[in-house]
């Protein structure tokens, strides 16, 4: 890794010098007022500390240093997450008895956070999932907190991770040269004398290990320590690491006050990273200050999607997929939780089972999550039983439902809960653990009914107010409101469609809505169009057949029953009605309203692409534009930018697309799915363009969530680039894989059409390859070309002729040049004519491949030089390159022409020659522009163009020349370009002297 350890430690450095500089430090993960908050808990640290080290020593705050003489302990720390300190309560409701009721809890919160043995070890019965998987996020993460702080820190629960991180952390360190100490507590730990003890004989366990000599004498306190640990760094180039594992079993004064006096006697050449359950009580607050540390949460240390995934190495079946989605939502990554995952497969139940009941009611949760209940203060379990009927608890709404300012106990709660975290960087909202929240929702619903009634109606009004109606109306669903919740949507659907498109937030309110509700004519419009835009064509088809009374609906019904009708044309392919029908609703309905017109405009542009019309796509679109002009939809003026990028991409101009995409990505309104859906296009406009990683950036952040919202023309961008990135990266086998995989998934969200386009897309990676790196094992992919040309009449033109177009570079594949070129005339010309330059760029290396194979070389250069002419200046670049295997024989002519005409083309097309001729290994310096002694021009003049010259070296102007040959003189002028081109001048009298020079002209 670049040295991620190495680097980050400053190998090399002066073991004595301070690496911290002001700019230094990286993103901070403490806000002002939790710094503040930690300075109060510093001073009554300074204070209390006085005699906690049986050994004083010398600790170092700030700039200077003070002597700590010995003091009895006479005062109780009352810093802010004291549970002594009394803060509100809920507004209504009584205290809610926790699992431990009845019992003396012990005042002092830090100390009952560690949770009992029962419940723990519960979860800790099996190994971590994932413990032999490498995780080098997690170890980046500690490697540049390590670097950039002098103590680290791992918070989180039982079964997070903490210990499996650290012991990669520790392999990365000592490969890089880095002395490791590790001290793994236990609760023996919790009394100082043993842990300074314990902490000793590793220091000095690892000072032998590394040829290190201790001293005669006992080590007596942390400076001497201290002393070896920066002999050990001074040896080894590099600061000495001190992990200590499970510190929650020495929080306690004296062993904190050994570990902060260690690190301020190392000057910088000794660090600590610690894991343990909880927030250290106090004694680090200079350090938070410094901005010399760094607490990473359960957030960071939980699995991400992608490393969840990684833990099932089995081919999973669509429906097993659907099931691990899930699971994977409710667990949130939390490895405990993916653990029971594991071992309920292992005991032989699927995956589907599984994600079928898996809540935190199962025993394994529900006994953990009541010792973790018990642990905690009584006002503090209550307020987290207020939170947990509550998705996300903005602090303003949090103030409504308790009648006071809530913030004290929520950084009390973030701080004493690790399933509970700020749901923003302001922290002005609290969120829980999904599992968390449904163990306290339901303790909720049993134990106060009435109470949870009320938080959910307050909750559902406040969103209402704030015209956040989709939450709003959830909330009402939940409480019991079904049809209010419909009422609501039903007024507000036009607004929540379009002002983000929130359809997928929509449709799972539907599935609780009564059946009468759902079919009722105020609601089957908006629920079809939700279904429609979600891609579930047949869902909307259903509620049409349903629902006959809709068309009455709100005195317009039968216009807008005809809109659902035509996205369900839309969604099955089927074009043809759609332009005829769209066309004829646009005009008859020109009051209804705007966002419905807005919709049959996209519906019909995108289907007069699909058909390939351009100019009628561009006119649906241009309505679209003045209708939207006068909404403020910002989701269909992004679906409007989005169709119209589409449409310049397969008009070959990606560079147009992409600022087209830009635009509307900057603007603040563009959020949520249909952001989303915008990067896979500006992922697929930046490739085609050549900047590969940013495109592969942009599909790591966006693809997964892009497939679930948008259309097949989405899909595919983003697909079609996601494969050929896999195939530049991982190879052909890789990107096939990926090709199979991403056509079973996305055919059931978007029909046989997509699956049609990645089957070609997938045919083109292997006939892309050389002959040698084909191999009969690709023989059952080829065959699906079969497939697709015996059912061409059956798909639609844009389709129909991508078929064509792969089946002429299977010809070329095998041989067959001259079928190749019959196939790729027919698409040529109409493509040139309907603008549709990529397809035309496409065809146009392919003849010149196969021109070049029949060995008609100077006209495969005149037809490759054409298409680069014309599409290098719009960006359209991989459309060659990519293709760059089939020109490997033209690459150094095509190199030489290109550095001829160097100056008087645009340089966009130098660039691209260059880029071709490296994908074909050419060395830019192979083919270097000829001097005077070149014998002949990079391609032959025609009899036109010699009589044409010689008539102009006799002395005639291009009018005599036009009257003497009987042709307009535009013509003349054109035949002369093309002398000039061919012969590498620029002017008439050096394309004489040339001509003479050549023996063309006597």
């Amino acid at each position: 890794m670049r040295g991620e350890i190495e680097g980050c430690l400053g190998a090399g450095a002066a073991p004595s010098s301070c690496p911290w500089r002001p700019g230094d430090m990286g993103d901070l993960r403490v806000s002002n007022r939790r710094k503040i908050a930690h300075l109060s808990e510093m001073v009554n640290f300074i204070v209390s500390s006085r005699h906690s080290c049986s050994h004083p020593s010398e600790l170092k705050l700030g700039k200077g240093s003070r002597r700590l003489t010995p003091a009895p302990p006479t005062r109780k720390r009352t810093g802010p997450c004291d549970p002594s300190r009394e803060g509100p309560g809920p507004a209504s409701g009584g205290q809610l008895m926790t699992p431990s009721a009845g019992s003396n809890l012990a005042p002092d919160l830090r100390s009952t956070r560690v949770l009992r043995d029962h419940g723990t070890a519960i979860l800790e019965r099996l190994p971590l999932p994932g413990a032999e998987m490498e995780r080098p996020r997690i170890t980046r993460l500690i490697g540049g907190s390590v670097a950039r702080n002098l103590v680290t820190v791992l918070l989180g629960p039982p079964g997070t991770g903490k210990t499996v991180a650290m012991a990669a952390a520790m392999r990365q360190f000592n490969q890089a040269g880095t002395p490791c100490v590790s001290l793994p507590c236990t609760p023996a730990d919790s009394d100082g004398k043993v842990f300074t003890a314990r902490l000793v004989e590793a220091i000095g366990q690892t000072v032998r290990q590394h040829g290190g000599t201790l001293p005669n004498e006992p080590i007596a306190d942390a400076k001497a320590a201290a002393a070896l640990l920066l002999n050990l760094a001074a040896r080894a180039g590099n600061p000495v690491c001190v992990f200590i594992d499970d510190f929650h079993h020495a929080d306690d004064q004296p062993q904190r006050a050994f570990v902060v006096s260690l690190f301020h006697h190392g000057y910088g050449d000794i660090r600590i990273v610690a894991a343990s359950h909880h927030r250290f009580r106090c004694g680090l607050g200079s350090l938070l200050l410094d901005s010399k540390l760094e607490e990473f949460g359960m957030a960071d240390l939980v699995f991400s999607p992608e490393e969840a995934r990684a833990l099932f190495h089995s081919r999973l079946s669509p429906g097993e997929e659907r099931a691990l989605e899930t699971l994977i939502r409710r667990t949130e990554g939390w490895p405990a939780a993916l653990r029971i995952v594991e071992r309920r497969l292992a005991r032989g139940e699927d995956l589907a089972e599984i994600a079928r009941d898996f809540s935190s009611a199962n025993r394994e949760f529900a006994s953990f999550f009541d010792d973790l209940l018990a642990a905690l203060p009584a006002d503090l379990a209550d307020f987290l039983h207020t939170v947990a009927p509550l998705d996300t608890a903005p602090a303003e709404l949090l103030r409504v439902i308790l009648g006071d300012n809530p913030d004290d106990l929520m950084a009390r709660a973030t701080e004493a809960c690790p399933f509970a975290a700020y749901g923003d960087r302001e922290e002005r909202s609290l969120r829980l653990h999904g599992l968390w929240r449904d163990y306290l929702g339901a303790r909720l619903a049993r134990q106060a009914p009435a109470r949870l009634d009320d938080i959910l109606r307050k909750a559902a009004d406040w969103y209402e107010a704030r015209a956040q109606w989709v939450i709003a109306a959830n909330y009402q669903l939940r409480a019991g409101r079904a049809e209010d919740a419909a009422v609501l949507l039903g007024l507000h659907a036009d607004d929540i469609f379009a002002r983000d498109g929130e359809v997928h937030d929509v449709l799972p309110l539907v599935e609780g809505l009564p059946k009468a509700v759902k079919l009722s004519p105020e609601n089957t419009f908006w629920i079809g169009r939700s279904a429609a835009f979600k891609g579930d064509f047949a869902h909307t088809a259903r509620l049409i057949e349903q629902a006959q009374t809709v068309a009455a609906a709100n005195g317009d019904g039968p216009g807008r029953m005809k809109l659902l009708r035509l996205l369900v044309a839309y969604g099955f392919d089927d074009f043809d009605l759609v332009r005829s029908e769209a066309t004829r609703w646009l005009s008859e309905a020109q009051g209804a309203p705007l966002v419905d017109r807005v919709t049959v405009s996209i519906m019909l542009s995108l289907s007069c692409a699909a058909t390939l019309d351009p100019i009628k796509a561009a006119v649906a679109l241009d309505t679209a534009r003045s209708d939207a002009s006068r909404t403020d939809s910002a989701y269909l003026q992004t679906w409007i930018t989005i169709a119209a990028a589409l449409q310049a991409i397969d008009g070959g101009n990606p560079a147009l697309a992409l600022s087209e995409v830009e635009r509307a990505l900057a603007q603040s309104a563009c959020r949520g799915a249909i952001k989303r859906t915008c990067e896979l296009v500006r992922a697929a406009c930046l490739y085609e363009m050549g900047d590969l990683d940013a495109a592969r950036a942009i599909l790591d952040r966006n693809l997964l969530d892009g497939l679930r919202h948008g259309i097949t023309e989405t899909a595919f961008a983003g697909l079609r680039t996601a494969i050929r990135l896999c195939e530049i990266d991982q190879g052909l086998e890789a990107a096939l894989r990926f090709a199979r995989d991403a056509e079973h998934t996305t055919e059931r969200r978007f029909g046989k059409r997509c699956r049609s386009l990645l089957r070609l897309a997938r045919i083109e990676a292997i006939l892309r390859q050389p002959d040698e790196r084909r191999s009969h094992r690709f023989e059952s992919d080829l065959t699906d070309l079969d497939v697709l040309v015996d059912s061409a009449t059956r798909h639609c033109p844009a389709i129909a002729e991508r078929v064509r177009l792969v089946t002429a570079r299977r010809h070329i594949a095998d041989g067959a040049t001259r079928p190749a070129l019959a196939t790729l005339s027919t698409l040529m010309s109409p493509a040139a004519t309907g603008r549709r330059l990529r397809i035309w760029a496409e065809a146009c290396v392919l003849k010149a491949a196969a021109q070049a194979a029949d060995g008609d070389m100077a006209g495969a250069l005149k037809t490759l030089w054409a298409a680069i002419e014309r599409a290098a200046p719009l960006g359209l670049n991989r459309t060659f390159v990519d293709d760059a295997a089939l020109l490997r024989g033209l690459a150094p002519a095509l190199l030489d022409h290109a550095r001829r005409l160097s100056g008087r083309i645009e340089p966009a097309c130098v660039t691209l020659a260059e880029a071709i001729a490296r994908a074909c290994d050419v060395s830019l310096h192979q083919a270097e522009v000829h001097g005077d002694d070149d014998d002949l021009p990079l391609e032959p003049l025609t009899a036109g163009e010699i009589k044409v010259l010689s008539l102009a070296a006799s002395g005639l102007t291009n009018a005599q020349i036009a009257q003497q040959t009987l042709v307009a003189v535009p013509t003349i002028k054109w035949h002369l370009h093309n002398v000039f081109n061919k012969l590498g001048v620029k002017t008439r009298t050096a394309a004489i002297a040339r001509g003479r020079q050549m023996g063309v002209l006597m």
